[in-house]
């Protein structure tokens, strides 16, 4: 027995189209499609706007730009499949803010987990090589594998020796010409009252290979030893 497929209110086809991000009310010609007529034209519309190749624009937009001139149906169409865009976009934000704190949630219990367990091999007797020994299951195994070294928090910049660090100013154009050329008296005290926006930074990677060398930098040390967990 054949099935007929009979047209439906736009409100049980796309609730979302007459609210979501408009004022604008579904167009009249919505409601006169059959579900599969609206599903493959949807389908057709999002395969040409999506395979449209760039040497082939030019020809799609003139097409485009007839349709839509000749007839409003057609400029009511697209705005209704406009709106189920929007609805699409809107609906795929949602997901992704559940998706990001359901990773949030994960991650964290997995930082937790893995910190429980290195906090566990670090409480044993360390080798005479230094090395923890891992914890070994029958068909796991958990041990530590010392991270790089890393540099850190800086309390007070203002005691870090000169050598580890660069100075940026900034100059009007015409005043950095001037010192290029030459640095007379006069243009000194100019260039002074012209510095803007003075700044001091830390060149904090020399400091670190100092510090590893075994060098001492006023103000400045290493942070504690750290280790990633390793599953194996």
């Amino acid at each position: 027995m054949a099935t007929t497929l009979s047209p439906i209110p736009a409100s049980e086809l796309a609730p979302s189209l007459a609210t979501e991000g408009g004022n604008r009310e579904t167009s009249p010609s919505i409601t006169s499609l059959s579900l599969r007529s609206l599903v493959e034209e949807l389908d057709a519309l999002i395969e040409t706007v999506e395979c449209v190749q760039p040497e082939d624009e030019k020809d799609f937009l003139k097409r485009f730009q007839e349709t839509h001139l000749a007839t409003k149906a057609k400029i009511d169409r697209t705005g209704d499949f406009l709106d189920f865009i929007d609805s699409q976009v809107a609906g795929a934000k949602l997901k992704a803010v559940a998706l990001s704190k359901r990773e949030h949630r994960w991650t964290a219990i997995k930082d937790r987990l893995e910190g429980y367990l290195k906090t566990t091999i670090l409480s044993r007797e360390p080798n005479a090589k230094g090395k923890y020994p891992p914890l070994e299951g029958n068909t796991t195994t958990f041990s530590l594998r010392k991270s790089p070294p890393s540099l850190a928090p800086i309390a007070d910049e203002s005691i870090v020796p000169a050598e580890y660090k660069d100075a940026t100013v900034t100059v009007p154009l015409v005043l950095w010409e001037k010192l290029l050329d030459a640095i007379p008296m006069d243009t000194c005290a100019e260039l002074l009252d012209g510095i803007k926006k003075p700044g001091i930074t830390v060149r904090r990677g020399e400091v670190k290979s100092a510090i590893v060398k075994g060098e001492k930098v006023e103000g400045c040390s290493l942070n504690p030893t750290s280790y990633g967990l390793v599953t194996s």
